[in-house]
């Protein structure tokens, strides 16, 4: 057998299999960390979603409590403007009830003492009260005694309107009197009193008439009585 050549083949099996095994393992491996990685992707998310949800409901319950903050706030603005409001009307009318109260107490006063310029028959006030319907108009007239010793004055009184009439013919100044008017009271106006009377009544204007000035003319009865008169300005709309 001199001669003869040997060789050694070296059986691959084992190393095929070895490398089946190696491949094996890392693709478990690979699906292993695959779905580890799977699973920690779906827990961030959660963690993710479970955050910006918190943080959706910390804005929201945040802006829930700004906006009751926001109207509870303009709300006790609202108060305050109605209670200073209240406070100021209440101001106003108690400022107004005081000169109300003042001019009574200088009434009562020139009637209680009378000084030298103010005795004998005054007439003392007209007012117009406000309309009533269309160009129907209340009225108020108030005539006083300032006497050291009073006795009872009486006489009458008569009115007229003076003002502006507007036409076809134009304008014209124009003075009316109350007995003309279509009115509730008859004229002339009676009185008799001791210490003051208050005499009322209505009248309608003409239609067109502007009217500017009262003229009030008081003549007491009695021979040697002295006759008054006074104008009052016709009040002005306000405004």
């Amino acid at each position: 057998m001199a001669g003869d050549e040997f060789r050694l083949v070296r059986d691959s099996r084992w190393q095929r299999a070895l490398l089946r095994a190696a491949l094996a393992m890392t693709l478990l491996a690979a699906v292993a960390l695959g779905y580890w990685l799977g699973g920690r992707t779906a827990e961030l998310d959660r963690e993710y979603l479970a955050s910006v949800e918190r943080i959706r409901v910390s804005q929201a319950t945040v802006i829930a409590r700004l906006n009751r903050e926001l109207i509870d706030a303009r709300l006790a603005q609202s108060v305050d403007q109605q209670a200073a409001q209240s406070l100021r009307n209440v101001v106003s009318d108690l400022r107004n009830d005081v000169e109300g109260l003042k001019e009574e107490v200088v009434f009562y006063k020139s009637l209680m003492a009378p000084s030298t310029l103010t005795k004998g028959l005054q007439i003392a006030d007209f007012q117009v009260l406000g309309v009533e319907e269309g160009s129907e108009f209340a009225f108020q007239l108030l005539l006083t005694q300032a006497q050291v010793r009073r006795d009872w004055v009486k006489g009458t009184v008569t009115l007229a309107v003076r003002g502006a009439l507007q036409g076809a013919g134009g304008e014209g100044q124009k003075v009316l009197s109350f007995a003309d008017l279509d009115g509730q009271a008859a004229y002339p106006l009676k009185f008799r009193f001791r210490y003051f009377q208050n005499l009322a009544g209505r009248i309608r204007l003409p239609e067109g008439f502007a009217p500017e000035a009262v003229l009030v003319t008081a003549t007491p009865s009695g021979s040697g009585a002295e006759v008054l008169e006074r104008s009052f300005p016709w009040p002005q709309p306000a405004g």
